[in-house]
């Protein structure tokens, strides 16, 4: 959890204009990156809140600590608008996984606020998909740089 509040840190101070097509692949890449680290923080402190083996308290703390991360890495590459055409499909697609991956961690601070476990487990098969389809994502930024 750490480098990822880490990350998100150094992704907000990156905010601002976005002029190149470049650009965008870079913080879409850096951003997915990011993104993959929170939603694997929440998948460990599932994994070990619902193997019994931490503290509800301290599993609450892990997951609200991704989804503040999650939020700002989300809303961060939301703040640029890409420079042409040819980054909109990147940008579109960025955008809505990360919006969707923060979606999801919300959903699971709120079970297991509520100590939902049904809930716990239902969601965790689709932050792993998440994580998934944001490593395809970043991949695909790379490989258009």
């Amino acid at each position: 959890m750490a480098i990822g509040v880490l990350m998100a840190v150094v992704l907000t101070g990156c905010a601002g204009p976005t002029i190149r097509d470049q650009a965008v692949y870079n913080q879409a890449e850096k951003s997915a990156t990011a993104m993959i680290s929170e939603l694997r923080t929440v998948l460990v402190a599932t994994k070990a809140q619902l193997d019994s083996r931490t503290w509800w308290r301290y599993a609450d703390v892990v997951v609200t600590g991704a989804e503040t991360s999650a939020t700002s890495i989300q809303s961060t590459f939301s703040s640029r608008q890409p420079p042409s055409r040819s980054s909109n499909s990147i940008y579109q697609d960025t955008s809505t996984a990360l919006s969707d991956a923060a979606d999801l961690i919300t959903q699971m601070r709120v079970a297991l606020r509520q100590h939902d476990t049904a809930t716990m487990r239902r969601l965790r098969p689709k932050v792993a998909k998440a994580a998934s389809d944001l490593e395809s994502l970043d991949k695909r930024a790379r490989t258009q740089r």
